[in-house]
């Protein structure tokens, strides 16, 4: 869908992974706190790793 709007190929599929990534952490952290185990602080390192991530790709993506 997104290739008919100039959207390049390289981004869609970039996209796609990171979509499916916070997918899977997500359910990953659902089960985690459904089994009773305290999430809190495994939802600030996925913080802190999201930001240092974006600032790390934040010259890559500027580009696009």
């Amino acid at each position: 869908m997104m290739l008919n709007k100039g959207v390049d190929a390289t981004l869609t599929k970039f996209l796609g992974s990171i979509i499916k990534i916070g997918i899977i952490a997500f359910v990953v952290m659902a089960v985690i706190s459904r089994l009773g185990i305290e999430t809190t602080s495994f939802v600030a390192v996925l913080g802190a790793v999201g930001l240092a991530i974006g600032f790390a790709l934040q010259g890559s993506l500027s580009n696009i």
